[in-house]
């Protein structure tokens, strides 16, 4: 895996303005992603780009939880495109 598009494993979103999602760490082309399949090797260092599409003003919550990573540093960072 690798921190661009791997085809065959890394999908794209069918509706681009799902309520979450990512995008690429390299060669971003402003597909918004499902799922992506990173190289474990960059975990410690990684910044994903997460795409919350929500209407100004509503109330939510995002989780993150992991089950197999422990000891990790998140950090969520609010960049606002109108």
């Amino acid at each position: 895996m690798t921190e661009s598009l791997d085809p065959g494993y890394d999908l794209g979103c069918y509706k681009q303005d799902d309520a979450l999602s990512t995008r690429l760490l390299e060669g971003d082309n402003g597909i918004n992603f499902e799922y992506q399949q990173l190289p474990f090797s960059i975990m410690n260092n990684a910044v994903i780009p997460l795409v919350i599409n929500r209407l100004g003003g509503e109330e939510f919550r995002i989780s993150l939880f992991t089950s197999t990573v422990e000891n990790q540093e998140i950090f969520l960072e609010q960049l606002i495109q109108r």
